[in-house]
């Protein structure tokens, strides 16, 4: 399996806010909120057969998939199980928001090239704490994942 350094997949371009209203999770925010959530983002470009989260890696960023296939799998005593094929526009990662220990429970291999913007954690945790619109489509996100604390 390919991991692509990020330092050649990521972009720094300026992230438009408007690219973010594809997502469920930003949906009802107003675009000054928007904004500064897109001014944090940075884009990427991977190709298909990179893992992009590692199972039991810590996490430090939140994913926004605008466009691929992502396969989220676990591994478990040298057997892959697939939990889910994923298309997009989708968030994934967001369990290093809610976890403390921030540790990946699954793996997801970019099925297809993928165009990701990246959130740091830290900064998605800020954000939840200053938008309750955020907090409560975040909350909502991990429900309907079947997330329970």
């Amino acid at each position: 399996m390919k991991q692509a350094p990020a330092s050649t997949t990521a972009s720094t371009t300026w992230i438009d806010f408007r690219r973010l209203r594809r997502f469920d999770l930003f949906s009802t925010l107003r675009d000054p909120e928007l904004a500064e959530i897109a001014r944090s983002g940075r884009e990427m470009i991977v190709p298909a057969g990179t893992t992009v989260i590692h199972q039991g890696q810590v996490g430090d960023e939140v994913y926004l998939l605008e466009d691929g296939l992502i396969d989220v799998f676990r591994e478990r005593r040298e057997q892959i199980e697939t939990l889910a094929l994923v298309d997009s526009p989708t968030v994934f990662g967001e369990m290093a928001i809610v976890t403390p220990e921030r540790i990946r429970t699954a793996s997801v291999r970019a099925l297809t090239e993928l165009r990701i913007i990246t959130i740091p954690v830290n900064d998605m945790l800020a954000f939840v704490r200053r938008f309750p619109l955020l907090r409560t489509a975040l909350q909502e996100l991990l429900a309907a994942r079947g997330f329970r604390k």
